[in-house]
């Protein structure tokens, strides 16, 4: 609290009154309906050494106060030096009455900017700026972008701060370019990915009609050292001539030694009554491939030496071609095919099987037996055409069928299965902390699709839904415990 200048050898002190001093310590109150700042209702000052002091130089933002020191006297003028792009109307503060005065100028504003500043500069796409971050930049402060990888400076890379604006010099990063690429005889090439011949941009040759390309790669990418893979190279397409059949004529065949190229064309046709087989015209394309393959000639299978009572389908001409069926009946009802039904025609011109005849049906000889099943009845050595017997499962198994075979024409007909149970091994239960729930111990059977269910003798289950599990033909899925 700053006290006011001497008046007749008492101190002013506003809207209070002051007593002393009493060695050297003066006291001070306040008038009624005034209060001090302090939490007492009084306060006392004390002179000390007799001389006015103003304490430390203050703190000035954007510059600093310095003391001059005078020798044997305390500092009590301050030398103010503001920081680079500010300026002070004054040069000073001195001490006065205990405190630095500053001419009426705010502490926080004597150090004030001589020029505009320039605000953070201009982002340019793909770049940095080698700078420590700052909201503000002085004027004639400069600053260099540096590009990422991969791209490259367009323009000046370090611009300027004048009057408050950053200098505009069209700083960019722009990809890196790859040079033009090499084109390539009787072919072109074109853009599939990127714009531009510059870094990540990927082309593609292709080769003019009637030639094909040679060369492993058709694709070529702009690197940072350039083109990656040779330009392929585009020669003119040609077909080759493949073995042909004995039988087959071939037109369009060059001669003297020429070649055949894309577009050239081979008609086919076969001698001697023989069939063709595949296109009776085939194209060179462009990948120096044929538009089918080469065609062969197979003998058709003449339909010949029928027995008089077995019947067939209409063949017209009495000729099959290769890879036809041939189905035969029996004129009579009572009679049964002897062989085989039906019959193929190969590419030798034979059937794949003699033809059958027609007679009275054909007795079986004992039944094929049943994987863990029996007869009931005791086998005999022949049975009769329609004659059947029936099969039974060994204990704990279920049947899955019919439980009779059947003799038909000499072939037994009926499909059955016994399926297996399932056994629970006593040890495998102990291991997995198990035991059943509805049923006794040592009852390690299961019938197929019967269900068990299970509880642990101690742990919990690892999967909780795999408690009740069920018997598939011998296979059963145990849970654990733990």
């Amino acid at each position: 609290m700053a006290l006011g200048p001497e008046r007749k050898g008492a101190q002013v002190f506003p809207n209070g009154f002051v007593v002393g001093p009493f060695k050297n310590t003066i006291f001070y109150t306040c008038n009624v309906g005034y209060k001090l700042p302090t939490k007492g209702w009084w306060g006392t000052a004390r002179c000390l050494g007799g001389k006015t002091k103003c304490g430390e130089p203050p703190e000035i933002p954007n510059g600093k106060a310095t003391a001059l020191q005078r020798p044997g006297n305390e500092a009590q003028v301050l030398e103010i030096t503001c920081n680079k792009g500010y300026s002070s109307d004054i040069d000073q503060l001195t001490c006065q009455d205990g405190n630095w005065h500053s001419n009426t100028i705010y502490l926080k504003t004597l150090c004030t900017l001589m020029t505009p500043v320039c605000s953070f500069p201009p982002e340019v796409e793909n770049a940095v700026v080698l700078e420590v971050y700052q909201r503000e930049f002085l004027s004639d402060s400069i600053i260099t972008y540096r590009c990422r990888d991969n791209f490259t400076m367009e323009g000046e890379d370090t611009i300027k701060c004048i009057a408050g604006q950053w200098e505009d010099k069209n700083t960019r990063c722009i990809q890196k370019p790859c040079p033009l690429p090499e084109d390539t005889t009787d072919g072109t090439y074109k853009i599939i990915f990127g714009k531009g011949f510059v870094f990540g941009t990927t082309i593609k040759y292709t080769c003019n009609e009637g030639y094909r390309m040679i060369g492993e790669h058709d694709t070529r990418t702009c690197l940072l050292d350039g083109w990656t893979n040779r330009e392929p190279t585009c020669e003119r397409t040609t077909c080759k001539t493949a073995m042909t059949h004995p039988k087959l004529s071939v037109t369009g065949l060059p001669t003297g030694g020429q070649t055949m190229e894309y577009g050239h064309t081979l008609g086919f046709e076969c001698n001697d009554d023989y069939h063709l087989d595949g296109a009776s015209q085939i194209r060179c394309l462009q990948s120096g491939e044929w538009s089918a393959p080469f065609p062969t000639c197979s003998e058709t299978c003449k339909v010949t030496g029928v027995p008089h009572n077995v019947n067939h389908q209409h063949v017209p001409g009495n000729e099959l071609l290769k890879g036809r069926n041939l189905t035969f009946t029996c004129q009579l009802r009572s009679h049964f095919i002897q062989g085989h039904a039906t019959v193929q025609c190969l590419d030798n011109g034979r059937w794949s099987h003699p033809f059958p005849t027609c007679g009275t049906p054909v007795n079986c000889g004992n039944p094929p037996p049943l994987v863990n099943g029996d007869t009931k009845a005791t086998l005999k050595y022949d049975y009769s055409h329609n004659e059947r017997v029936e099969f039974r499962c060994q204990r704990y198994h279920i049947m899955e069928g019919e439980p009779y075979r059947t003799c038909f024409n000499g072939v037994w007909r009926g499909d059955m299965k016994c399926l297996k149970p399932c056994t629970v091994n006593a040890g495998d239960m102990n291991t997995r902390n198990l035991r059943f729930r509805y049923v006794d111990r040592s009852k390690l059977y299961s019938h197929h699709n019967q269900e068990i269910e299970f509880v642990c003798t101690r742990g919990t289950p690892v999967m909780i839904s795999l408690m009740r599990t069920r018997c598939l033909d011998g296979e059963i899925r145990l849970p654990t415990c733990q």
